[in-house]
């Protein structure tokens, strides 16, 4: 029966229905497990300190290291402190010191990594400029 064309569908069927049944729990443990074990050091968000780590990943050696300190680690206290929509770009410069990347009328600062089960995401803050002026700004992963 295994080799019949029926019996083989059974088989293959069944072996289909539990591999889907693994890569849903696989997904979705990797969320919890990064809900549950995102980075406990939140801290207060610090012009120097910020400035201090500025290098992007390849840099500073975070991208094999990422226990190191992050922006990442002050970035809500940033955000509930400061509003960055509206500020000059030599506002921003001089809060945050120079963008890891430009792109245009947007500026890029490097963040750190969100913990994942599966992969570490990447997350930069993203300011977009117009006259000079910031017009939104979001946080986004690579």
């Amino acid at each position: 029966m295994l080799w019949t064309k029926q019996g083989w569908t059974k088989i293959g069927g069944t072996y289909f229905a539990v591999f889907c049944m693994l890569a849903t729990m696989c997904v979705v443990s990797g969320n919890l497990y990064g809900l549950c074990h995102a980075r406990d050091s939140e801290s207060e968000f610090d012009t120097t300190k910020w400035k201090a780590l500025s290098k992007s990943p390849k840099e500073d050696g975070s991208h094999r290291d990422r226990s190191k300190p992050q922006r990442l680690d002050c970035i809500n206290d940033l955000l509930a402190r400061y509003k960055l929509v509206g500020m000059t770009r030599s506002q921003i410069r001089e809060l945050l010191g120079e963008p890891n990347w430009n792109e245009g009328a947007t500026d890029a600062y490097w963040l750190g990594w969100t913990p994942s089960m599966m992969l570490p995401e990447p997350e930069k803050l993203y300011l977009k400029f117009r006259d000079d002026v910031v017009v939104s700004s979001r946080i986004s992963h690579y």
